[in-house]
């Protein structure tokens, strides 16, 4: 980037209207390709209570709170009142338990867990 230009150009234009001007037919900026900043937005990340883990997984709240108490899924953090929140990665590793299942015990699940940590 060279030093003295701006890091985009807003161009401002006015749109093509018939008949008499009107409020609405103020001058717009226009945001060309050129004129488009790179923005980085820092989104938080999407915490889930344990029953919209049960409504979106169809698992119970009690399996749920099972398999935190065995150590199969973790609470990303707990609230002010002192409730369980997961985060979006608890979605992976349901969908990996109920994969397993199937076929492995809980014992060979828990083993399975802790090699993906």
């Amino acid at each position: 980037m060279s030093t003295g230009s701006p890091p985009f150009v807003i161009r401002t234009t006015k749109p093509q209207m018939a008949g008499t001007p009107t409020a609405s037919s103020r001058t717009t900026p226009e945001v060309t390709p050129e004129a488009t900043p790179e923005v980085t937005l820092h989104v938080p990340p999407k915490r889930y209570r344990i029953g919209e883990l049960a409504e979106f997984s169809g698992l119970s709240r009690q399996t749920l709170h099972n398999y935190t108490r065995w150590g199969l899924i973790h609470e990303a953090e707990w609230t002010a009142g002192g409730h369980r929140v997961y985060g979006e990665e608890t979605f992976a590793r349901l969908r990996k338990i109920i994969e397993l299942k199937r076929t492995c015990s809980m014992e060979e699940i828990r083993n399975e867990l802790q090699e993906i940590v």
